[in-house]
Formats: C-alpha cells, structure tokens, sequence
C-alpha cells in the first residue's frame, strides 16, 4: 500500500493540476470567511463608507469586470508558460515538460491566478445575493481587490521565474534535483553489505515452478515487493519476479515464477499481478534508471546534429557525476526477501551498479566519441570518481566506461589535442 502511495504522489507532484487547485479553494474559503467576519461579527463596518461608496449596481459592475480581467491575465501566463514548455522541449528534450510541470515555483505562482479568480467569483456570487437595502461588504470587497492586485507583482515574479526556468543550466538542475531525491531515498552502504553473498534459489526452482502471465500491458511503475513477501509467507511460496519497475510488458507475458506448482490457483496468480502497478508511463518511484534516463536524454539532445550544443553536454556529465558520486555511497536494494531461518520468499531483479554506470555514461559517450572536449570531459568525471569507489561493482564499472572512452581515443586522427588527450588517459588509468 504504501509503494503505492509513492507512486501516486510522484503522478501528483507532475501535474500542474494539484496545487493551482488547492490554491484556488483556499482563496475562496478565506472569502467567505471574510464575508461571514464581516457581517456577523464587525456588524457595522466603515471599510464600505470610506472606500466603497458605490451603488449595489456599481459594485456587481466593479466585480464583473475585475473577475474578465483576472481570467484574461490568467490565460496570457498559461499560454506564456507553454511556450516556455514548447521552446525548452524542443532544445532539451520532450520529457523535460514534466520537469518544468513539477517545478513548485510554478504551480504556486499559476495558483495564485486561479485563486484571484475563484475569490471573485465567490465575491460576485455574495453581491447577486444582496439587496439595494444591505450595506455593501466592504473588507471582503477590499480582501479581493488586494488578492488581484497583489497578483501585478506575482505577475512579474513569474515572468522572471520563467526566464530563469527556461535557461538550459536551470531546467538540468531541475532533473539532477529529482535524480538526488530518488537516490537520497536509498539506505547507506554498510560494510557489512559489501561483500555479502546473493541468497540463493532452492535447487530444481525452475522445474517446480508454475508461470504467472500478465493480464495487462504498459510500465511497471512499482512492485508491491511487500504484497509478494506476505502471500509468500502465507501460502508457503517461493516467487521469483522477473520484470523490474521500468520495464514495458505485454499481455500474456511471463513476469513471475512461482512454486510449488500444485499451490498455485487463479486466486493466487491474481494476487501476484495485483502487486504490479502498471502505467502508461514510467515513473521514478521505484525505477532510478528513470531519472539517470531523464538527465542522459537533455545531453544527448545537446550532442544531436541538429543543436551541437557540448557545454550542455558538459553540464551534463558534471551533474552525472554528482549523482553517481552520491549513488556510490548508498546500497542498492536487492529486492530479495528471506524469512527467520534464510529461505528465499521473494527473489527479484536487482539493480547493479554497472547498469547504472552504463546507463548514465554509455549513450552520451557514444554521441560524443568523435569530440575531444566530451571525451576529455568524461575522463575528468571517471578521475573525481575514482576515491568514490567502495565496493568491486563500482570499480569494474568505472573501469569498463574507461576502456570504452580509451577505445574512442585512438580511434581519432593524431595531432596535439589527441596527444594531450592520451596524456590524460594514462593518468587516470594509473590512479584506476
């Protein structure tokens, strides 16, 4: 239940819906609270004398217009902050859309609008209640036009914003920032996890073990790792997962392995893919890969024909290398589970540190393997890596990229650059 939590709170965080909409109903809430302080408490009120001295007719005037005016200024920022989507999508990437969709800043200030136009609507529905015998409600009339007003400054707040959030560094940050929050979520490396030994199979797995096939299709967005442990336990099982939060899957596929056979019923099978969330989309909560992918793609954006852009690129691996320096310090789950005495319930893929290095590296390396500066760029990322390492993964990974990027070495023609180049290579190889 609670990975599933996860998973809806990531699909909520990139929507741009949410917090415009909570914005909204707090500005109507305090409207009416204005509204109900206003006439049952204060009573009498010289707010509406001294600012307001204005017919019923006048103020319903006043609000109409106030409320087209505000839905105008909405709609300009709403289609301003698409044109940002579009241009930003169109240089980085369309997958940077949810970053900038994500990015709270934005929410707040688009909330902002939405609410000055809910507190109007709420202000014009309280004026078409009154009569020409009541007194105007002066402070909650003063309350709204302060609350559209104060929105000239967000206004300008967020044109800034969005200037800011449209530059290629910004909008990078932005994906990094998502990338450490997945990898903070991760538990430290212990010594003791180091050199611990993968739990292993019982003998003959595969001949015991009946097939559960998927009933849908799309991303397995998580796996209810927990779900799979408790029936398990309950019905004395051994499940093998063979998919991971990330994959894309069909119907009719194999995704699980379960034995003994002879307990395995429809009820069952059920319950196994019911601890599959699937999604038309992947989603970073149980799948890191998602959002190393997500940075890998802007840089090899950059490195494309058509933009050629290598700073970016740059800025790229230097925030790669910051995630892999902090992923370097964290335990990957094993996503296998034993029971008291150390028999295996639930045996599931494993994310490896070489996968992840491979990730982040090998398509951005391979775009850029016939530009020197890339090439010198990743040398220098591999160099600041290289106290990071903690385990053998780590090391053989680091050495793997190394070999690919000293291959594309020698591959270019010679002259001094590539002589330098060379230089370098050897001096990391040597402190490898």
């Amino acid at each position: 239940m609670f990975i599933k939590l996860v998973n809806l709170y990531q699909k909520i965080r990139e929507s741009l819906f949410y917090v415009p909409a909570m914005i909204s109903m707090s500005y109507a809430v305090v409207t009416f609270a204005v509204f109900y302080l206003e006439t049952a408490i204060l009573n009498e009120n010289p707010l509406t004398e001294f600012f307001f001295k204005i017919s019923l007719t006048d103020a319903r005037d006043f609000i109409n217009t106030l409320l087209s005016a505000m839905i105008t200024m909405t709609a300009l920022v709403v289609s301003v902050t698409m044109v940002v989507i579009n241009l930003s999508a169109s240089q980085l990437g369309p997958r940077i859309i949810r970053s900038v969709l994500s990015d709270f800043k934005t929410k707040l200030y688009i909330g902002f609008f939405f609410g000055s136009i809910s507190a109007c609507y709420v202000l014009a529905g309280i004026l078409y209640q009154l009569n020409g015998q009541d007194l105007l409600p002066g402070l909650t009339m003063l309350y709204v036009l302060f609350a559209c007003f104060f929105n000239l400054f967000v206004l300008l707040t967020y044109v800034h914003h969005l200037g800011h959030l449209s530059v290629a560094d910004s909008l990078i940050s932005k994906v990094h920032d998502n990338l450490m929050a997945s990898i903070g979520k991760l538990p430290a490396l212990e010594e003791s996890s180091k050199n611990a030994k993968a739990p292993e199979l019982p003998k003959n797995f595969t001949d015991k073990s009946e097939t559960v096939i998927s009933t849908s299709f799309g991303y397995i967005q998580t796996v209810n790792y927990s779900a799979l442990k408790k029936l398990a336990e309950k019905e004395g099982l051994v499940i093998v997962v063979d998919c991971d939060a990330g994959d894309y899957i069909v119907k009719g596929q194999a995704v699980v392995k379960a034995a003994p056979k002879n307990k395995i019923d429809a009820e069952i099978r059920k319950s196994i893919c019911g601890a599959l969330t699937l999604g038309r989309q992947r989603t970073g909560a149980q799948d890191i890969e998602y959002s190393v992918r997500h940075l890998v793609e802007v840089g090899l954006r950059a490195l494309s024909p058509g933009i050629n852009d290598n700073y970016t690129a740059v800025t790229v691996l230097n925030k790669l290398s910051s995630a892999l320096a902090e992923l370097f310090q964290k335990e990957l789950p094993s996503n296998t589970f034993e029971n008291q005495d150390g028999k295996v319930l639930v045996y599931g893929h494993a994310n490896k540190y070489q996968d992840l290095v491979f990730e982040a590296f090998s398509r951005i390396r391979n775009a850029g393997k016939d530009k020197p500066d890339i090439l010198l760029q990743f040398l220098k990322v591999i160099e600041r890596l290289i106290p990071l390492v903690r385990n053998k993964q780590e090391k053989q990974a680091l050495e793997e990229q190394l070999q690919l990027v000293g291959a594309h070495i020698q591959e270019l023609p010679e002259n001094s650059e590539i002589k330098a180049l060379k230089k370098t290579l050897d001096e990391v190889e040597a402190l490898l």
